[in-house]
């Protein structure tokens, strides 16, 4: 099976930056401890701290369901407090 690559892009919420901070690194933790076919998970933060990116490489579609079941409940707290989602690319 093919390898999934997919970017994210947000607009950080006003305010927010130093808990998206902490919260990146919470959810590479949690990824390296989790997951066993993420690939690649890097997270980008513009310079003046307004947008972010997400890039993931996961080896097959099972290990992106896996991953995303592991950092649900992060994931919910990303989108539901720090940022808007303006793009997905898979």
């Amino acid at each position: 099976m093919s390898k999934l690559q997919v970017s994210a892009k947000m607009k950080i919420h006003e305010g927010m930056g130093k808990a998206l901070r902490r919260h990146a690194v919470e959810s590479v933790l949690q990824a390296k401890k989790k997951d066993i076919g993420t690939l690649q998970f890097d997270w980008f933060i513009s310079s003046d701290g307004a947008e972010c990116e997400i890039r993931e490489i996961l080896e097959s579609s099972e290990a992106a369901l896996a991953h995303r079941s592991n950092l649900r409940e992060l994931s919910l707290t990303l989108f539901g407090k720090l940022v808007t989602p303006n793009l997905l690319t898979i």
